[in-house]
């Protein structure tokens, strides 16, 4: 939600209500999940295997079902700009923070191993804590010699906001 309200507030050339941008944003959001669901199940078991959602396939059906389900379905994403324009897809406010399928398709390729995911909120009660564990999963150091000088240096400068 936090992402939809952001990109809408700042994308002042939208002229739908927030209302508006979020409505269509579900209704195209649940347009494509059906439309997915309805090409995963018609795939052969052979190809479909156990995969549960369209990014567990193996990289080419998964093309195939976006472009069938995404690009070939004006009802399944966001068409308020050419998405062949350099604004492309910037209107699709509520689909840019739904998060799981490209995680899902980026897991696929990498493993889940390879990433560190957290939440909006997790970040928000524990700025330094989340940072602390994003750089031992990295590794590389949060504070030290090749880091912040200090907890108190780390912490004042994760307190900024700079996009309210």
């Amino acid at each position: 939600v936090a992402h939809a309200v952001s990109s809408w507030k700042f994308h002042i050339w939208d002229t739908r209500s927030f209302a508006e941008v979020v409505d269509q944003g579900i209704a195209q959001r649940q347009a494509l999940e059906l439309c997915e669901s309805q090409a995963l199940a018609g795939l052969a078991s052979s190809v479909r295997g156990r995969a549960l959602h369209a990014e567990d396939l193996p990289p080419e059906p998964q093309r195939q079902i976006m472009n069938s389900c995404f690009w070939g379905r004006p009802d399944t994403h966001d068409t308020s700009t050419p998405a062949d324009s350099f604004m492309g897809l910037m209107g699709a406010h509520v689909d840019k923070g739904v998060y799981v399928s490209a995680l899902r398709r980026w897991f696929s390729v990498l493993g889940r191993e390879s990433f560190f995911v957290f939440s909006l909120e997790e970040w928000t009660a524990d700025a330094v804590g989340i940072y602390r564990s994003l750089a031992d999963f990295a590794g590389f150091e949060a504070v030290g010699p090749h880091g912040f000088a200090s907890v108190s240096e780390l912490q004042e400068v994760l307190s900024h906001t700079y996009n309210d």
